[in-house]
């Protein structure tokens, strides 16, 4: 994914602001949130206040939006699924490149809880190595916090060369939703150790 120099970043974001709305949707109350096992992060569902909420966020949009993009993983299908339905007519995709930061890929396939991977996520983040991958294996599912800002900036490019489309709506995970959030406020960031310090980025 060739990046384009930091300064021309800017002045996209700039232009981009004008002339597209993006609503940034952050799934439910998920299963993990309630400290139920997971094997595998993507396939952690909704609880049922957390398809509730899904319900009420549906209800609150005013306008049809163009185009309905989601994350790969089933909280945040889960999340947009409402919202699909409310607005048959508009079109929907999913986008592997909205999906969550998945930096723990020595824990893939094996049966965990929020609380027993807690020790592991405080240790990376403490760590602030950006290039650092958690599994020798390149097969797993993991990624450095480098590639991971790497494909958000990705995801951002490919929203603003979408012509013709004024609003749009993106549901997906916190992590990746943040960082966005944060492009936004400061298109010149780049993965380093000082915007990896967990206390500023989360």
């Amino acid at each position: 994914m060739p990046e384009k120099p930091l300064k021309e970043q800017a002045q996209d974001n700039a232009i981009f602001q004008y002339t597209q709305q993006v609503i940034f949707i952050r799934h439910g109350e998920s299963d993990a949130h309630v400290g139920k096992a997971a094997t595998h992060i993507e396939e952690v569902g909704l609880t049922s206040p957390g398809e509730k909420k899904a319900q009420e966020i549906a209800a609150t949009f005013p306008h049809t939006p163009d185009l309905i993009i989601v994350s790969p993983y089933l909280r945040a299908w889960q999340t947009a699924l409402p919202t699909i339905e409310r607005f048959p007519d508009t079109p929907y995709t999913i986008w592997p490149e909205v999906r969550e930061f998945t930096y723990l890929g020595s824990l893939a396939g094996k049966c965990t809880t929020r609380l027993e991977r807690s020790e592991k996520v405080t240790r990376f983040w403490e760590n602030a190595k950006p290039e650092d991958v958690d599994h020798e294996d390149l097969d797993r599912n993991g990624e450095s916090f480098v590639q991971f800002v790497e494909r958000a900036r990705y995801a951002l490019d490919r929203l603003r060369r979408m012509e013709g489309l004024s609003s749009n709506i993106c549901a997906g995970e916190q992590l990746h939703l943040h960082l966005q959030l944060c492009f936004h406020l400061n298109p010149c960031l780049s993965g380093d150790e000082d915007f990896m310090d967990r206390p500023s980025f989360l």
